[in-house]
């Protein structure tokens, strides 16, 4: 979606900006689709026109890239394996500074989000700033979908308590024993100390009377039925007569098409295997980034925002992996040529596209830091370089989340999703039924449906009817 979007003429937005001026906490639901990223771009530019200090950040450092923000770890200076450890009198002085500084935080892929952290979230600011409040009195914005993909639990987590129950519980204590010796003692006192991975059984919830606006409208898929029937498989109820709409779409697609897997390895597969039935040579395009220069191990794989290593050939299928005029994130095209520099590197890959042929070079992204002033800004000595292109024969699920496309087939092998939400990541994807493939029909274990959160949307939904 075009951060142009005229967000603002829902009633739903108009509600949430309202009450965003006022300074209460928020809470921005919607599905896929419903134009919660244009909403953060928007609140941001608003909210900084006021002259307020607002920081963007994100449970994972590919969200955190596509915001413009910063991870709640870096920005929190958090030890990813012990966030309970307390900072050190250099690093509080430097919390302390930011913290007073900051205005509004809006954290995004909120369903990402542990419990233990948000609450440990809460607890730095009221330590740091030496505040009672919830947050240290720091107005908070949440953007998410409950029903998209989870937080990560080493233990999966027990069956949900009774329905309407989403309080956290020190007694309570896992069915089925650890098995991996490897787990953290910080997953250890989550197991123990949460029912449930989601925020809303974070202690500090609560606390922060968060105001819930609903997006409802959907600006990905026009259709109707289409929508309808991606809303029925998140209820127990009326998933059977969603997949039997669905399945309709077990065939094989006539041209080609970007498969999303639910598992990496399938994807490494597939792109290498249609590779290497191309003729010619392969090219190998290598990343610049600054981990080579000794600074922080910064781009890690798993948080790059193109390929470490980017293989191509001549008629290579691909994907564009930012918003670039007239291409958006998620387009895909075909590779036509590649232009060289004087000393024989790659400087422009030509792409065959709906818009025609385009010439794409290399885009820089830039971690973000806070300055002196508290603000967040481009750290431009931590750069990653790179051609904003993927190979688009094959990509994750998770990858794809946020991305839309005309055309898709969904692929989750025999062995189906593994995580809650991650089917429906995928479906929701397309924007209509006829640019929609199955690899394979689903099947109701494919569908992972989490009751905790079937409870949760349960009573806020009827909270808001009464209101």
């Amino acid at each position: 979606m075009s951060s142009n979007t005229p967000l603002a003429v829902t009633e739903q937005a108009k509600l949430a900006f309202r009450l965003i001026n006022k300074g209460k906490n928020v809470f921005i639901h919607g599905k896929p689709g419903t134009g919660k990223s244009t909403f953060i771009a928007q609140a941001a530019a608003m909210l900084n026109e006021q002259g307020k200090n607002v920081i963007l950040l994100a449970p994972t450092g590919l969200a955190a890239i596509n915001i413009g923000g910063q991870t709640l770890h870096a920005y929190f200076q958090l030890d990813p394996t012990n966030i309970y450890k307390r900072p050190s009198a250099f690093a509080r002085r430097n919390l302390r500074r930011k913290f007073k500084q900051a205005d509004v935080f809006i954290i995004d892929e909120i369903s990402m989000v542990r419990a233990d952290i948000f609450d440990r979230l809460d607890q730095l600011l009221q330590d740091v700033l030496e505040s009672d409040a919830p947050f240290g009195g720091k107005q908070i914005i949440l953007v998410g979908d409950f029903n998209q993909l989870p937080p990560v639990v080493k233990e999966p987590p027990p069956p949900a308590s009774a329905a309407g129950d989403l309080r956290p519980t020190a007694e309570h204590t896992p069915e089925n024993p650890l098995q991996d010796t490897e787990i953290l003692e910080q997953d250890r006192l989550f197991l123990c100390r949460y029912p449930g991975p989601y925020v809303f059984y974070a202690a500090c919830y609560k606390t922060l009377h968060l105001a819930h606006i609903i997006f409802t409208q959907i600006f990905r898929q026009r259709d109707a039925q289409f929508t309808q029937h991606l809303t029925e498989l998140l209820s127990s109820d009326s998933l059977r007569q969603a997949l039997v709409y669905f399945n309709q779409r077990a065939v094989e697609p006539k041209t080609p098409v970007i498969s999303l897997c639910a598992r990496k390895e399938s994807v490494t597969q597939i792109n290498q295997q249609q590779l290497d039935r191309l003729p010619g040579a392969e090219i190998k395009i290598y990343a610049r980034h600054s981990d080579a220069k000794d600074l922080p191990r910064d781009w890690k794989e798993k948080n790059c925002p193109a390929p470490l290593c980017l293989k191509l050939k001549k008629g290579a299928r691909v994907m564009m992996l930012l918003n670039k005029a007239p291409l958006v994130n998620g387009s895909v095209g075909t590779v036509t040529a590649f232009d060289y520099d004087p000393d024989g590197e790659v400087e422009a890959i030509r792409v065959a596209t709906e818009f025609g042929t385009i010439s794409i070079g290399r885009h820089s992204w830039y971690k973000i830091s806070t300055d002196f002033l508290g603000r967040q800004i481009e750290d431009r000595s931590r750069f990653f370089r790179q051609f904003p292109l993927q190979l688009a024969w094959a990509v994750t699920i998770h990858k794809a989340q946020g991305m839309s496309f005309d055309c898709c087939q969904v692929d989750l092998d025999q062995k189906g999703a593994f995580c809650a939400g991650q089917a429906y990541v995928a479906l929701s994807r397309v924007r209509s039924l006829e640019g929609l493939y199955l690899k394979r029909p689903l099947h109701t274990d494919d569908i992972l449906l989490d009751e905790r959160v079937e409870a949760f949307y349960w009573h806020l939904i009827a909270a808001t009817d009464e209101s």
